[in-house]
């Protein structure tokens, strides 16, 4: 693994976003004449303001999920922390999720909900009087979950947190990780995650050999690409794609027929334009119309354009975050006319900044209503925004139609 390489996954693993280009350059410079070392970087970055709300945020995650944040949820929630959502909103998410809920489905108190997520995992612990305490609380509104799990959250043990996320950045699972001792000062600690990391990445791409039609798994994986990577179908999970950046190779990433086969996607370094990148959304929408995907759809508009079953549409506009702000794009004086028969449609969106969201969009119960929950995000274009500024071309897209894709 080149230091280029090592330098930026630190930076990411406690940023939780890429490493500027000048960042990435000093680090180097610096390793080459001996001023600096991984470990040292990584403790370097830790100071940092921005280091402690990544921080809050894997403590977070621990708290509500019980389980160690994963890289593709890591970009995905650093690009909101990066937003200025704060951790106590982002808490409030956490707590109304769906995998947060489900935990507690078969629990009839809040008392025994609150047993059941402290008891979950060891670095909590609270007495009889403290669970009476906080449920009351809750119970009468004056504590919201969300509120409980930040106070849980302060308890956690921050030297394992800021390991597990470093290791997770830099191998991509926790399979090789190894829980630090107690004893452990956080300097040793950081080193030692690190060496190890870097160890079982090294060996793992020596026993690499070049993959041109990769296939993931059912869990979340993170996949690199090379220039030799013809397609990648990453199957279930939450996948982060890494592919080759500016490499003027053309690579295609498949998609699942719905969320609960496909995941929700985080893909970095997808490239626009004529050769670029393809998407391939066929699974869902069966043969993809691309006849609007190289006309920016702004959401200010109100022309109520009729859209063909099975459009691939490119939307521009604020606050396009929720199922229901893409619901509300349809509609008298809305950029889109209400359906009239079972369609679906995939749907791509962004404002001038942001990341853009992939959504699937399945009118198949109220056929001239499209409803929020008739609505599905599965993928997330990191760094791929301005629209208006920089359109897709209709190659970027596969449809039966263009073999050659």
């Amino acid at each position: 693994m080149t230091q280029q390489a090592i330098g930026a996954a630190i930076y990411k693993a406690i940023m939780l976003k890429e490493i500027p280009s000048n960042e990435l350059s000093d680090y180097v410079s610096r390793f080459e004449i001996g001023l600096i070392t991984p470990s040292l970087y990584a403790l370097e970055l830790s100071s940092s303001p921005d280091a402690a709300l990544s921080l809050g945020l894997g403590k977070l995650y621990k708290t509500f999920f019980d389980k160690y944040i994963e890289p593709s949820e890591m970009l995905i929630w650093g690009g909101r922390i990066s937003r200025g959502l704060t951790l106590e909103q982002i808490a409030e998410q956490f707590s109304t999720s769906d995998e947060f809920l489900a935990r507690f489905a078969s629990a009839s108190s809040t008392s025994d909900r609150i047993k059941i997520f402290v008891k979950s995992f060891s670095e909590l612990v609270l007495s009889e009087s403290d669970i009476t305490f906080v449920a009351e609380l809750i119970d009468s509104g004056s504590l919201s979950w969300a509120e409980a799990g930040t106070k849980l959250a302060e308890l956690l043990d921050a030297v394992d947190i800021s390991a597990a996320m470093l290791h997770t950045s830099l191998v991509g699972d926790l399979d090789d990780y190894i829980r630090p001792s107690a004893t452990l000062e956080f300097d040793k600690t950081v080193a030692t995650v690190i060496t190890s990391a870097i160890t079982v990445i090294s060996d793992r791409e020596a026993e690499d050999v070049v993959v041109t039609d990769y296939v993931g798994t059912s869990s979340s994986d993170t996949i690199y690409a090379s220039s030799a990577t013809v397609t990648i179908e990453s199957g279930s999970g939450n996948d982060e794609i890494v592919l080759a950046e500016n490499d003027g190779k053309s690579t295609k990433i498949i998609f699942e027929k719905n969320l609960s086969v496909n995941g929700l996607d985080a893909i970095e370094f997808f490239e626009r334009g004529e050769n670029g990148d393809v998407l391939d959304f066929s699974a869902f929408l069966t043969v993809p119309n691309l006849s609007l995907v190289d006309t920016t759809v702004l959401a200010s508009d109100i022309t109520e354009t009729v859209l063909p079953n099975g459009a691939v549409v490119v939307i521009e506009g604020t606050s396009l975050f929720s199922e229901l702000t893409i619901a509300n794009l349809f509609g008298a004086g809305r950029p889109f006319a209400s359906p009239t028969n079972l369609s679906k449609y995939v749907f791509i969106t962004a404002n001038l900044s942001q990341d853009s969201d992939i959504w699937y969009v399945l009118n198949n119960s109220n056929t001239a209503l499209i409803e929020a929950s008739e609505i599905t995000k599965v993928g997330t274009l990191n760094d791929v925004n301005s629209f208006s500024l920089f359109p897709f071309d209709q190659t970027n897209f596969y449809t039966l139609s263009v073999l050659g894709a």
